[in-house]
């Protein structure tokens, strides 16, 4: 088994080195002012840290050893300017894509469910990018990012009760007055930043 950090192969023997080596990796990690950006074990793409140490554990519950884990780092104050950097440019394609649901909409179409799912996945992406920003920031504009991204899923759990009821012109209005103004709201408060 070996792990693989940043190109850099270390080889475990055991389970228990396994577990060690990964404490280690974590608080050097933490210690360096470093996050996992990418984490594989034998190929499988994890979306955490957390998820990573559940999968090793599931493994050797099992009996088994992963034959390789693989982790990505990257600097924490890199990983927080890229994602600032990049959720003004998706707030903006965001705005875009709600414009054309409510065009669509008030054409007397439907939105589709790829659409509904794309949404909310990109909400979602969204919201996790704005609490990782929300912890390296003052704490009255952490407060007011994590409020707007729950305004924007009480919105969100608006829309979806309105597309239940069938009830386009309800799914239309929310969308272009509320969910919208929510999105311009959250990049202006990214600016004051």
């Amino acid at each position: 088994m070996r792990i693989v950090i940043n190109g850099k192969i270390q080889d475990v023997e055991n389970e228990k080195g396994l577990i060690s080596d990964l404490n280690a990796i974590f608080s050097d990690l933490v210690s360096n002012n470093r996050i996992i950006v990418n984490c594989l074990v034998d190929e499988l793409v994890l979306d955490s840290p957390n998820q990573l140490v559940e999968v090793i554990q599931g493994q050797l519950a099992e009996g088994r050893l992963a034959k390789e884990v693989i982790i990505q780092t990257q600097d924490k104050d890199e990983a927080v300017a890229e994602l600032l950097d990049s959720i003004p440019l998706f707030i903006d394609q965001a705005l875009e894509f709600l414009d054309n649901c409510v065009g669509l909409i008030q054409s007397g179409g439907e939105l589709a469910i790829n659409q509904w799912d794309q949404l909310i996945s990109s909400i979602d992406w969204l919201g996790q990018a704005i609490r990782v920003i929300a912890r390296h920031c003052s704490v009255d504009l952490a407060n007011q990012l994590l409020f707007n991204i729950n305004e924007i899923n009480s919105v969100l759990h608006q829309i979806t009760e309105a597309l239940e009821n069938k009830d386009a012109l309800l799914v239309s209005d929310l969308l272009e007055y509320e969910l919208s103004d929510k999105f311009i709201l959250l990049k202006q408060l990214l600016n004051t930043k």
